[in-house]
């Protein structure tokens, strides 16, 4: 990892020395994805954008980067215009669902989700996000029936934990959720507070997040992560956003405004 990110940056530099303007979209991603410098992303990001207002992966990257805000109204302006601009992409539907459903908009994301498995019905992590779907709804049932389909171990388990615990089988959730901690603790600590997230157990979250942090697991999903809504109102909340720089005060810094030209036929 270490390796391949000091490559990549002194492949940029080169990039940038041959032609400054060919590398923002990556500098961008570099900074928010691996770096997780968003005030440092803000800048290439908007370049990329008034370069290629265009262009589908330019608006992909910044629909990541304002979700990662926790400006998901923006990012889902961008991830519509992406896919207008290519309506074949499954990926640009599965984020636009994603985003529906940190919303709560069930609907609107079950929709998103039946285009993208319509475009590629192997989408591999399509069926995961439609159990988020079922769990938001509180059609635990149903969840537990998509969950058959989750091909991420971690994730499956997870999702059982959780619609289980809703079902009343306490007995049988904790021993998934058991399962989900013997096997998966080294990689999937961000899934295990999701877990404890869920059953509102708030120390225990708290505790595998702070492990999840301290690993660099799927700390860019925290401020808009409707699983972990359960936490929001507990003051330690704002305080482990902060230790990845996404808490209100740090984000109301980072100033990322584009106006985009329009498309034909509307924006």
């Amino acid at each position: 990892y270490d390796e391949g990110y000091a490559l990549s940056v002194d492949a940029l530099d080169e990039a940038a020395r041959r032609d400054p303007d060919s590398q923002h979209a990556i500098r961008c991603w570099i900074a928010m994805m691996y770096e997780h410098d968003y005030a440092g992303a803000a800048r290439p990001c908007r370049r990329s954008l008034e370069l290629h207002p265009n262009n589908a992966s330019v608006l992909n990257n910044a629909a990541v980067f304002t979700q990662i805000l926790g400006r998901t109204d923006d990012s889902i302006v961008f991830l519509r215009r992406a896919i207008r601009l290519d309506p074949t992409s499954p990926i640009m539907y599965i984020n636009l669902a994603s985003r529906y459903t940190s919303l709560n908009m069930l609907d609107e994301a079950e929709m998103a989700l039946g285009k993208a498995l319509e475009l590629n019905p192997d989408l591999y992590n399509a069926p995961a996000e439609l159990a988020f779907v079922s769990l938001f709804r509180g059609d635990a049932q149903q969840a537990l029936q998509r969950a058959e389909g989750v091909g991420r171990e971690s994730v499956a388990l997870m999702i059982r934990a959780n619609a289980l615990h809703d079902l009343g089988e306490i007995e049988e959730s904790s021993r998934r959720l058991e399962m989900l901690i013997a096997d998966h603790a080294d990689s999937g600590a961000y899934f295990i507070a999701a877990a404890y997230a869920w059953r509102d157990e708030a120390d225990v979250a708290f505790e595998w997040l702070d492990r999840a942090i301290d690993e660099n697991q799927n700390i860019d999903a925290l401020k808009t992560e409707p699983l972990l809504r359960n936490l929001h109102d507990d003051p330690r909340w704002e305080k482990t956003l902060g230790r990845v720089g996404l808490a209100d005060s740090q984000v109301a810094g980072i100033a990322f405004e584009v106006t985009l030209p329009n498309l034909a036929g509307g924006t």
